[in-house]
């Protein structure tokens, strides 16, 4: 469970300047399974609510819900002794609900500027999901090698961008 208040610090308001701070409190849950086989499934979620106080520039800011969701199939010992392989599947955190108005100026006939109120949805029309393939393999104590391939549509939860990335590392642990 988080729980978490902003007192200006990300620049949403806060007691000094006579707005309400922010708060924020989230429950994130998680499951795994593993098999004889070496199979495994990890599964994990979180949801939460956000009162995001109101800033000076937007006016009506309701609660914002935001979620994520992270899904794992994998394997031990697939190719070696202590590799892994696994393909995942997740939506990253994202807001889901959440609205505002913002004033902004708004240009007239003859050049005349008004000043009119715009709504805001805070949630994305679409949601990123992220699709990914992983292999890892210790090579000695301490030291792994890690291989990973990820694609992510809707990439910053923006219909049609995508965005495709690769990682090959050695990591150390000590």
């Amino acid at each position: 469970m988080k729980v978490a208040r902003d007192r200006g610090a990300l620049g949403l308001g806060a007691a000094d300047d006579g707005l309400p701070a922010s708060d924020l409190v989230a429950l994130r849950l998680g499951l795994k399974g593993e098999a004889a086989n070496g199979s495994f499934i990890p599964v994990s979620g979180e949801t939460g609510i956000a009162d995001l106080g109101a800033p000076a520039y937007l006016s009506g800011v309701s609660t914002a819900r935001f979620s994520s969701l992270d899904f794992d199939l994998g394997r031990r010992g697939v190719l070696a002794s202590g590799d892994r392989l696994s393909l995942r599947a997740s939506m990253p955190m994202a807001v889901t609900s959440g609205r505002a108005e913002i004033v902004l100026p708004v240009v007239r006939s003859a050049g005349r500027t008004a000043f009119e109120p715009v709504k805001l949805d805070l949630a994305p029309s679409e949601r990123q999901v992220d699709l990914a393939i992983s292999y890892q393999r210790p090579m000695a104590p301490g030291l792994e090698f890690l291989a990973e391939l990820a694609r992510a549509e809707n990439f910053g939860n923006r219909a049609g961008v995508t965005d495709t990335a690769g990682v090959v590392a050695i990591t150390f642990s000590f």
